[in-house]
């Protein structure tokens, strides 16, 4: 379903096939391979700004599209640096199966760069022979996102303590709740947020570029925000970003409000991290966590 691109415009991945420019076929199907399990990666809004230049069999650059990126909606950009962290992570526990251990060198910029018009260096990527312990690869390609409701059963303890361990091996600490007072009041806050956000005219105006209404749109561009995975029908979420006039009335807030709520029904638990969250120094290690969240 999702599309990464090979070499800075020289070729382009789909879910079969990857033609590299200039490389032995070879690397280009090692590198295939691995990227056949970190497309399915996720990235703020799905915008999956990631474009691989293959060296060689053992290393690639791994760029990312300034067209691709959300200068208002993550104006520091490091939401956009998260996902692009998480990419290489998947990349790691694709590798990892074939004997081989990944290793990212960073480029050094503090923030990705909006103004650039050619794909830019985000990192460089090594493989090794020796692998580490790594998830198993297959369930990466079961991720999904989906605003569909929850069945309202809470986090199992250990699956908390597990998590809570993951999170301590990279400095943050993991908190849960599933006080109901507490579980209701974050509810309401990623509402109130998402409203805030929007009534930005710019912030709208970016993500309105994002959405998917239709099957068609979605099947065609294989990004961005499908309302079947938000879980509003497709001719709320085109009036919403296009008419956003029609939404100021109170009363048609809180009914909009309350379709937004509906989609989280049945969240009994709620996570969060805490720990350093300033620099893209920090903004690396947090991802390895990006499975805590609220259930």
């Amino acid at each position: 379903m999702w599309q990464a691109a090979l070499g800075l415009g020289a070729a382009t991945l789909g879910a079969s096939r990857v033609r590299a420019a200039g490389t032995p076929a070879a690397a280009g199907a090692r590198w295939s391979l691995l990227l056949d399990y970190a497309r399915w990666s996720p990235s703020p809004h799905n915008i999956q700004p990631w474009r691989l230049r293959v060296l060689s069999d053992t290393e690639a650059e791994l760029c990312y599209d300034p067209a691709r990126l959300l200068r208002h909606t993550d104006p520091s950009s490091c939401f956009t640096i998260i996902g692009l962290a998480m990419f290489i992570e998947s990349l790691r526990v694709a590798a990892a199966p074939l004997g081989y251990h990944l290793a990212a060198e960073h480029a050094p910029e503090a923030q990705l760069n909006y103004t650039a018009t050619t794909p830019q260096l985000f990192a460089t990527l090594r493989l090794t022979p020796g692998a580490q312990p790594a998830p198993n690869r297959e369930l990466l390609k079961w991720r999904r996102t989906a605003r569909h409701a929850y069945d309202g059963r809470p986090v199992a303890t250990a699956v908390q303590q597990r998590l809570g361990q993951l999170a301590a091996q990279h400095g943050h600490q993991l908190c849960f709740s599933d006080d109901p007072a507490m579980v209701d009041f974050i509810l309401d806050l990623n509402r109130q947020t998402l409203f805030a956000d929007l009534d930005e005219p710019a912030n709208r105006q970016e993500l309105s570029q994002w959405i998917r209404t239709t099957d068609a749109q979605a099947e065609q561009q294989k990004d961005g925000l499908w309302n079947r995975c938000m879980g509003f029908s497709g001719r709320l979420m085109h009036n919403f970003f296009f008419h956003s006039e029609r939404f100021r009335s109170p009363w048609k807030r809180a009914v909009l409000g309350k379709v937004y709520r509906h989609s989280m029904h049945g969240t009994t638990t709620t996570a969060w991290l805490q720990g350093p969250f300033a620099t893209r120094a920090d903004w690396g290690p947090a991802p390895l966590c990006n499975a805590c969240g609220s259930k």
